[in-house]
């Protein structure tokens, strides 16, 4: 059966004197692609993004980026820049994979001094081409109420 569970544990903690901003992302537009249940996206190569960034700061600095080694300071993948609270993401075959995932990040930092860092991220799967299986087709008589059919 086991030993019973121990009556107490502890879990170490650190306390940090610093003001950290909160801060979160949303999809507010998506054109060549969806979102899926859990929230992250599945993105055609050829796709367009627009997330709104928040933070519960007044004044918080904002930053997007993208991992991957996708450039988000390029304005062929960031049109609109990477430092508002609004990050249009254009993919486009020179700079997203097919097939492959990123992680988009918000991180949110103040200009007070003691003061860290807040982040949250989001995920993007790069719509594949389909590849094998089989094609199958089928004439059907009506007349005769048979049919014949061809891989």
């Amino acid at each position: 059966r086991g030993a019973p569970p121990p009556a107490s544990f502890s879990v170490p903690v650190t306390i940090v004197n610093q003001k950290i901003p909160s801060v979160g992302l949303a999809v507010s537009a998506i054109t060549g692609g969806f979102q899926m249940e859990d929230g992250s996206l599945y993105l055609n190569q050829d796709a367009k993004a627009t997330f709104a960034g928040f933070s519960d700061t007044a004044n918080t600095l904002l930053s997007w980026s993208v991992d991957g080694g996708v450039d988000a300071t390029l304005p062929a993948v960031a049109p609109l820049g990477y430092t508002a609270p609004t990050f249009v993401l254009q993919l486009s075959p020179a700079h997203f994979q097919r097939g492959a995932r990123y992680t988009v990040q918000l991180t949110g930092s103040l200009s007070e001094a003691n003061s860290g860092q807040g982040f949250t991220t989001g995920g993007i799967l790069i719509n594949s081409p389909p590849s094998g299986g089989v094609f199958r087709s089928c004439v059907l008589d009506l007349q005769s109420a048979g049919s014949a059919c061809q891989s």
